[in-house]
């Protein structure tokens, strides 16, 4: 049985395609994998392999070790769902180094408008 933050936080249409992501997701809440989120990360590369450290409010919360493949097809396929989300919302996403960047120099220039 899923949470009821599990259920509200991800897609809800229903379907029986295997290779369907909404499909596999609601089939990986439903045996109840550990839900992972994350405001931070960092990166780093092996010969063989990629890692991502994730982190919460700087606390890492998981490692995640992948192929230079899987790296690369997640990465794409990351980027292919924000630009669909920009588009659709006709807004850019920040990223969390643009927002640093903002916040840094925000802060050299005497602003403090907590």
């Amino acid at each position: 049985m899923t949470s009821p933050d599990a259920a509200s936080a991800g897609p809800t249409r229903e379907g029986t395609d295997p290779a369907d992501p909404v499909v596999r997701f609601l089939a990986a809440v439903q045996s109840g994998v550990p839900e992972i989120y994350f405001n931070g990360m960092a990166h780093g590369l092996s010969h063989s392999d990629v890692f991502s450290v994730l982190e919460r409010n700087g606390r890492a919360v998981a490692v995640l070790n992948m192929s230079y493949t899987t790296a690369k097809t997640l990465s794409i396929m990351l980027g292919q769902i924000i630009s669909q989300f920009e588009e659709l919302t006709d807004r850019d996403i920040l990223t969390t180094i643009a927002v640093e960047k903002a916040f840094s120099e925000k802060k050299t220039q005497g602003g403090n408008d907590e």
